[in-house]
């Protein structure tokens, strides 16, 4: 639901005023506004909290760490947290304007149980091993910090739950799509081929002249353990951990064929053309992907409320103190964008500055 933007060092801590920005905000919504030392808040309690950096990192991949100096921290992380602050102070107001949103103890738990569920998943997904489970970080967080976090999810919530091209995620609603899309969850069996570089022609040629794929596998692949059963390398159900590479990677292939284009692995400093071909799909029953269809399900929603969630960002009036960047918008959307950094030398070459010509009219 958010998006970030990144790079270099900003100062958390000390930093002057510039430009003629003149009041404490950190930036304005509309007429919703967060305080310089709220957001400098937050950005300490990041900076504090390891396990919180973890699982920031794997839903917003940025640099969420220390800057170059004392009291400092990554600009990429301070533009990052200063987007999804604007984010979310534009989605409340929305939310409570446009679907009467209040922000009650049980709505509240929803959020909690949400962002839990988001956190968790992401920290999976990126194969990271965060210090404290999601629940207990976000216990760790500063109440004031907290609650600003679980609002921005509750909004989140009721705008995807509320898009007319979304999906419920109610189970009758996951078995009907399940039901329209059930070639998308098929049971697929692979087979693979791992050529070098210097076996690519001759593989090309024999896969153009029709050789088998158990025949192409066991003549020109590396892979020892899959050459020997003719490339075979296992079938994989939706709950499996790596169905969607799986499924993304045969799509489009006939079964019983490699693709002609191959994919590029590195193995050891050395690179290899990979082969993957589809060689059996097999229906399953909506428990075997119940899993599966609900991160589709989730991902598809995530797609549409950002498009929406643009448009909101479009037609609010927002600012953003110049000491953390310029709101602006570029080919992604609406956006903060780091602040400028001055060059290391005024002058575009030292030449400049030691062989200066007279003007001849001197």
């Amino acid at each position: 639901m958010r998006r970030v933007i990144a790079f270099v060092v900003v100062a958390l801590v000390g930093a002057a005023v510039a430009g003629f920005w003149i009041d404490n905000s950190a930036l304005k919504v509309n007429a919703a506004s967060i305080s310089d030392a709220n957001l400098r808040a937050d950005l300490t309690a990041i900076q504090h909290s390891e396990s919180f950096q973890c699982y920031l990192t794997a839903l917003y991949p940025e640099n969420w760490g220390s800057g170059a100096g004392g009291a400092t921290m990554a600009v990429s992380g301070v533009t990052a947290w200063t987007n999804l602050r604007i984010e979310g102070l534009a989605l409340e107001q929305f939310a409570a304007k446009r679907f009467g949103l209040k922000f009650t103890p049980s709505i509240l738990a929803s959020a909690r149980s949400s962002l839990i569920g988001e956190m968790t998943s992401a920290a999976a997904a990126a194969n990271y091993s965060c210090p404290a489970s999601a629940s207990k970080t976000l216990e760790q967080l500063p109440a004031s910090m907290l609650n600003e976090q679980l609002r921005a999810q509750a909004a989140s919530l009721v705008l995807v739950n509320n898009l007319s091209t979304s999906t419920p995620l109610t189970t009758p609603a996951l078995e009907k799509y399940f039901a329209q899309n059930a070639a998308n969850y098929d049971k697929i069996c692979v087979s693979v081929a791992l050529v070098s570089l210097q076996s690519l022609a001759a593989f090309e040629k024999a896969q153009a002249a029709g050789e088998s794929v158990a025949a192409l596998a066991r003549q020109y692949s590396v892979d020892a353990t899959t050459a020997a059963k003719g490339g075979a390398d296992g079938c994989f159900l939706p709950s499996s951990s790596v169905y969607a590479s799986v499924r993304t990677d045969v799509s489009g292939t006939a079964l019983d064929h490699f693709q002609t284009q191959p994919f590029s692995t590195t193995s050891s400093g050395v690179t290899y053309a990979l082969y993957v071909a589809p060689t059996s799909k097999t229906p399953v029953t909506y428990a075997q992907a119940a899993s599966a269809v609900l991160s589709d399900v989730q991902s598809s929603n995530a797609n549409s409320a950002n498009t929406v969630k643009e448009e909101i960002l479009y037609a609010d009036a927002i600012s953003v103190n110049p000491n953390l960047g310029r709101w602006g918008v570029d080919s992604a959307g609406p956006a903060t964008f780091e602040p400028s950094i001055p060059a290391k030398k005024d002058a575009q070459s030292a030449s400049l500055l030691s062989a200066l010509v007279s003007p001849r009219y001197k």
